[in-house]
């Protein structure tokens, strides 16, 4: 998650950096970022405070993260939508209408020309996770059931049986009401999983889940896919949970030397 903000920082163009790696501090209260930074303006004094301060607001700020349910694509008018989508017709995998990866970024674009029925949000997948090559577009309530504010925390689990990575979710005392009376509701049917912006999963509930605990199972793809996703998913599913514990950041920037003319 913290990779994922700075990632998006660099994208801005108002920082370039070379590496970036993120661990927590002793304790766990704080998180040390060090980056080596591309040499000329990003080096200098002033803009290496300025990237901390950024740095430090986008670490511990909370993600917007919700819950949400997800509609019909054809109740939605999403699959109509989708219709004269110029790559092609996209293949419904019966979860999620899916096309190509490399197409996403003209897929946002599509959905923001074509505005869905009060209520509802088109929303397309991050891209990544255990299938790279294809990327999922739902139709999802606009207004989350739940937010992240209701999460207490999110770890990486693996299944007694198989091995397979999997995350498990517990939410605060009143998330998890919230969660069960949601969870009842939505039995057969896919609840998605959406932070800033774009959808990180959209699983089938599987049966009632009242005792403040939920387990995500994850797609396929190799092990190791799989164990990256549900890694990414518990670090965005306890971003508030985190950035709550956190006592501050420490920023560790290096310059590069540039070579002699």
């Amino acid at each position: 998650m913290a990779k994922r903000r700075l990632q998006r920082l660099e994208k801005s163009g108002r920082f370039h950096f070379q590496t970036i790696s993120v661990d927590r501090g002793e304790g766990g209260s704080e998180l040390i970022v060090r980056v080596s930074l591309d040499p000329g303006k990003t080096c200098d004094p002033r803009a290496i405070e300025a990237l901390a301060d950024e740095v430090t607001t986008q670490l511990t700020r909370p993600g917007d993260l919700g819950f949400h349910r997800v509609v019909d694509a054809t109740e939605s008018g999403l699959r109509r939508a989708m219709k004269d989508f110029a790559p092609g017709a996209p293949h419904d995998d019966g979860q999620a209408l899916v096309v190509s990866s490399a197409h996403r970024a003209g897929l946002v674009s599509h959905l923001a020309a074509r505005p869905p029925p009060p209520g509802v949000r088109y929303l397309v997948g991050h891209g990544g996770g255990a299938v790279e090559s294809t990327v999922g577009v739902w139709a999802m309530e606009a207004t989350p059931a739940l937010t992240g504010a209701e999460v207490a925390e999110a770890v990486v689990k693996f299944e007694e049986t198989t091995g397979q990575p999997q995350v498990l979710l517990k939410f605060t005392d009143e998330g998890a009401q919230r969660f069960g009376v949601l969870s009842t509701e939505r039995v057969g049917k896919l609840l998605g999983i959406v932070f800033e912006g774009g959808v990180m999963s959209a699983p089938t509930v599987m049966e009632p889940i009242l005792g403040g605990q939920a387990v995500i199972s994850l797609g396929g793809g190799s092990r190791q896919d799989v164990l990256a996703e549900a890694q990414e998913l518990a670090a965005i599913l306890g971003a508030g949970a985190l950035s709550a514990k956190l006592e501050g950041v420490a920023l560790e920037a290096t310059c590069p030397a540039q070579p002699a003319p």
